[in-house]
């Protein structure tokens, strides 16, 4: 192996170990409902959000490998938006997870930036997918499937329902138009 090959490996793996964070830090920014959501997910049934996330990656792949079989080219362009929805959806997943793991985490300055919980969620997930062995083969697809999992159940799952704050009826006085005389 040169030395090219391997400064091509090392700043691969550093392009990306900057962009993960930059990712889940804009989808938390762009869609904060759902990865609040996600997150909820993640923290209230982390088993079930990985189990959805492996039925999901299951339909995904058939799906993609089924469509991109095809002679259409419009399919194989239709299987190519399907895998990369898919990774999207469980990178918004895992911004929730983040959130998760930063809120275990709290600084005294969460209050006035509280993206910085997101933020170092984001890092020690990250880094524990530099461990080797352990971190490759379960930590990084274990959370990128409970990711999934927890986006696809926050986004399939009806939202709850906003309570109503109570009208009272107008005073009467008041609703009066102004110059009028009663």
């Amino acid at each position: 192996m040169l030395m090219s090959d391997v400064f091509a490996i090392v700043f691969t793996i550093l392009g990306f170990l900057l962009a993960f964070p930059a990712l889940w830090l804009t989808l938390n920014a762009l869609f904060p409902n759902a990865a609040r959501r996600s997150e909820e997910q993640v923290r209230e049934a982390p088993i079930r959000s990985f189990l959805v996330g492996a039925v999901s990656l299951t339909a995904i792949v058939f799906l993609v490998v089924l469509l991109a079989a095809t002679q259409a080219n419009f399919l194989k362009f239709i299987a190519l938006l399907t895998g990369g929805g898919g990774a999207i959806l469980a990178h918004l997943g895992v911004a929730g997870l983040v959130r998760h793991i930063g809120s275990r985490m709290p600084s005294s300055i969460d209050g006035a930036s509280p993206w910085r919980a997101a933020l170092r969620g984001a890092i020690a997930l990250e880094l524990s997918y530099l461990l080797p062995i352990a971190g490759w083969f379960l930590i990084l697809p274990v959370s990128w499937l409970v990711g999934l999992g927890a986006a696809t159940t926050a986004i399939l799952r009806p939202a709850p329902a906003l309570k109503a704050a109570p009208v009272s009826a107008p005073d009467s006085a008041a609703a009066m138009p102004v110059g009028s005389a009663g």
